[in-house]
């Protein structure tokens, strides 16, 4: 876990390679150790400091590893956190149509999953 704070410091002091250095380690260490939630989140951390530095492939494809992870965890709380995270990030990048799609698999894992408040805001996103 000191890997992920650390990570998620310096990329708030902006130092995105050291960011991306420190949560490399987090992923190395939860990956091995089959850590499948703390994985995700990794994943999804490096995928929001991609996103900091308008690197959007690059989060796009941190956000797929994240959703593997939830997957495997059988996490609904976090697949949809990944799936609103890549409504943002294909917005940011122009895609509002693939934003969209993101926001209405996200609504709908929410809803599945009795997540009423996050449905509430993937909802709010598609009505926007």
């Amino acid at each position: 876990f000191a890997w992920r704070v650390l990570a998620l410091s310096e990329k708030e002091l902006g130092n995105t390679d050291a960011a991306v250095k420190a949560i490399d380690e987090s992923i190395e260490i939860h990956e091995s150790g089959q850590y499948l939630e703390d994985a995700a989140y990794d994943w999804y951390i490096k995928a929001s400091i991609f996103s900091r530095t308008e690197q959007y492939p690059e989060a796009l494809d941190a956000l797929e590893h994240s959703l593997v992870f939830d997957r495997r965890a059988e996490n609904a709380a976090g697949l949809g956190r990944d799936w609103m995270a890549i409504g943002a990030v294909r917005e940011k990048s122009g895609d509002l149509t693939g934003a969209r799609a993101a926001w209405i698999q996200a609504r709908d894992i929410f809803r599945a999953a009795f997540l009423t408040v996050p449905a509430e805001e993937a909802e709010t996103r598609l009505t926007r």
